[in-house]
């Protein structure tokens, strides 16, 4: 990357620079032309109007209300191995001086100064993306080892603007997880929590397609309660980080509209997945949920070797292998979300057979 001020900002901006992000609206009505599943089943991101006939839903323990504390410091794993240790202290000694009210941090130098500014806030504690002015330039960014940062607002504003967030955060975690989750309940909770609570924007999805400049961040998200792809993915994996859930960010180009889109990617019990929330908007299909890289290729014609995981800048940090293969949640692919007994480790789903007639499935999800 050059070592511009403009590419700084753009680095700030990354998500905001992801072509075409698909909709749903562009899902749908492509629906045909993605199809993979077995005839047994039918797409459930379609319109249904079958009478459900199957007999009442499974009785499951009634949830209790999480006890989740906020983490001001994360950081993947995959952020990690991507940017560096050193890159991840740098990010840690930022998020310190912030909540300290301070204007400097320990840097070794500009080079991680740029990358540690313009990649992790979005990524990481999206809520400073907010409250952080711009990088400085070089010349007076980083002097002796200690960076130097500017407020949007004054520091009083910004613990306010944090502490909101921090708020809203928890909030978020406590209602839909409780306390001893595995990471796989975890991921769900979270997936029927989006569902339920946000929507997709298609205005801002219009008006990106158009040409106009928009300013994409997960706080938007969050925030308004609506937006697109990249918001939504990014606010999906953050929110998983701050639950203890190995998690990041991949984008990549859909063959059969040539447009980009972003989505989640996460690790659990030694496997890792694809998971899209922007799909389950609205909706319980659980089509977009714990996906092996075949899944994720095929079902939406994305081309695998245009994939971006954590950073758009691969040229400047060569992304490490990476290998969705694991097909064990293949039953529940093409079914729609019931309830959770997360007592038995049992997933309730059902889905429409051959005769149009709702079916009962029961997912034995042991061990995730």
């Amino acid at each position: 990357m050059k070592k511009r001020i403009s590419l700084i900002i753009m680095a700030c901006l990354a998500f905001s620079m992801l072509q075409g992000c698909g909709s749903k609206k562009d899902k749908k009505e492509n629906t045909e032309a993605v199809k993979t599943e077995a005839s047994s089943t039918v797409d459930v991101t379609e319109d249904i109007t079958i009478e459900d006939k199957t007999a009442e839903g499974p009785t499951v323990p009634e949830k209790q209300p999480g006890h989740y504390e906020f983490k001001p410091k994360v950081c993947s794993g995959y952020m990690k191995d991507l940017f560096g240790e050193t890159m991840c202290e740098t990010w840690y000694n930022l998020v310190d001086a912030v909540l300290a009210g301070e204007d400097t941090f320990e840097c070794p130098d500009y080079e991680t100064y740029r990358w540690v500014m313009g990649q992790f806030p979005e990524r990481l504690f999206p809520v400073l993306v907010d409250v952080l002015d711009y990088p400085l330039p070089e010349e007076i960014a980083v002097i002796d080892g200690i960076a130097h940062f500017n407020y949007k607002y004054d520091h009083e504003q910004v613990l306010k603007r944090i502490s909101d967030f921090e708020n809203m955060i928890v909030e978020i975690l406590n209602e839909s997880m409780e306390d001893d989750y595995s990471d796989f309940e975890k991921v769900i909770a979270l997936y029927n929590y989006f569902a339920h609570h946000y929507t997709y924007d298609y205005d801002l999805y219009e008006r990106k397609q158009a040409g106009e400049f928009v300013e994409l961040s997960s706080i938007n998200f969050l925030d308004k309660g609506t937006g697109i792809c990249q918001e939504i993915s990014t606010a999906y994996s953050y929110i998983l980080l701050q639950a203890g859930v190995e998690a990041t960010t991949m984008s990549g180009i859909r063959g059969y509209d040539n447009m980009s889109h972003a989505w989640s990617y996460v690790k659990i019990n030694g496997h890792e997945y694809h998971i899209d929330p922007t799909f389950v908007l609205d909706d319980n299909t659980l089509s977009y949920l714990m996906m092996n890289d075949d899944r994720r290729s095929n079902y939406d014609d994305f081309d695998r070797s245009t994939y971006r995981i954590t950073s758009n800048y691969s040229q400047d940090h060569p992304v490490p292998e990476f290998v969705a293969d694991d097909d064990k949640f293949s039953p529940i692919w093409n079914t729609k979300f019931e309830a959770i007994d997360t007592e038995k480790d049992i997933l309730y789903c059902k889905y429409i057979d051959d005769n149009g007639v709702w079916q009962n499935l029961e997912f034995d999800y042991s061990g995730y």
